[in-house]
């Protein structure tokens, strides 16, 4: 009796692990921009993937199992790809395409970006290239506020735009190329923003350990907030004048919490209501 006992033990401690190794929950996400549809997957941690085109069907696999999430799996990426099947494994999907698309993929941190464009009819010439004198010109504007640093991206019409993070270090990317004019921003101005680079695609910023970044929107400009840490924003709060300090306050105590770092000066007077949270 002891035996079998003993026996049942080590087959429960030994398929332990295998129940315990549940595939993590990954979010699913899709979008449609102009000229092209996007599927993000939310992945938290860096997984190793392959994406391809074989045959009309979009196949994305990766190296761990994952149970997808979204109404992505219901609906596919309208108009260019169908619902996917997910493979028993876990570790794979293949969406039937639409019609004829192109394959560009790539990471954003820890996020996976697939992105389909329509593919041009065989006998149109390859687009040349857009020269960076035909690009909208975005001008960035910076301010300098109570614990945080702000940019401004002053669009001219909607845009969809990404948010990459990383320790020490971010990426604010955009749907569509552009000429991004930095010459407004003094970076001496900015504490909670180490350096600021810009190319065609977005810009990127260094920023001291502890911030954090949040993106808003007003009306078509886009606004980045790089907030400093409790201990950043008390030092900085502590070489104010005195009636610059209680002018700041009287000025947040009229705002909500939520509205508390909306300045006039960068924020336009006439609001429109958010668009979602963060592009696909």
């Amino acid at each position: 009796m002891a035996r079998i006992l003993l026996a049942l033990l080590l087959l429960a401690v030994a398929t332990a692990p295998l129940r315990a190794a549940e595939p993590v929950a990954v979010p699913v996400r899709v979008g449609l921009h102009e000229g092209y549809g996007r599927i993000v997957f939310d992945w938290t941690r860096d997984v190793d993937y392959q994406a391809r085109i074989d045959d009309g069907r979009l196949i994305v696999t990766f190296g761990e199992a994952a149970a997808f999430q979204g109404a992505v799996l219901r609906n596919g990426l309208d108009g260019y790809a169908g619902a996917p099947q997910v493979a028993k494994d876990g570790r794979s999907l293949m969406l039937p395409l639409t019609g004829s698309s192109r394959l560009k993929h790539f990471r954003l941190g820890t996020k996976v970006v697939i992105d389909l464009q329509k593919a041009a009819p065989a006998a149109a010439s390859p687009p040349a290239a857009v020269p960076a004198e035909s690009l909208p010109r975005v001008k960035v504007r910076g301010g300098r506020h109570d614990g945080f640093s702000r940019l401004v991206f002053d669009w001219e019409s909607p845009v969809g735009e990404l948010l990459e993070e990383a320790p020490g270090r971010a990426r604010l990317l955009f749907d569509r190329p552009a000429e991004f004019d930095l010459s407004a921003v003094n970076l001496a101005r900015l504490p909670q923003i180490a350096s600021l680079s810009a190319t065609q695609e977005g810009v990127t910023l260094e920023v001291p350990p502890g911030n954090r970044l949040e993106v808003e929107r007003s009306g078509t400009k886009v606004v980045l907030d790089v907030i400093g840490s409790v201990e950043a924003s008390a030092k900085e709060s502590s070489k104010k004048p005195t009636k610059e300090a209680a002018e700041e306050t009287g000025k947040n105590s009229a705002k909500e919490p939520a509205k508390a770092r909306v300045v006039e000066d960068l924020t336009p007077r006439r609001q429109t209501p958010p668009s979602s949270a963060a592009p696909a």
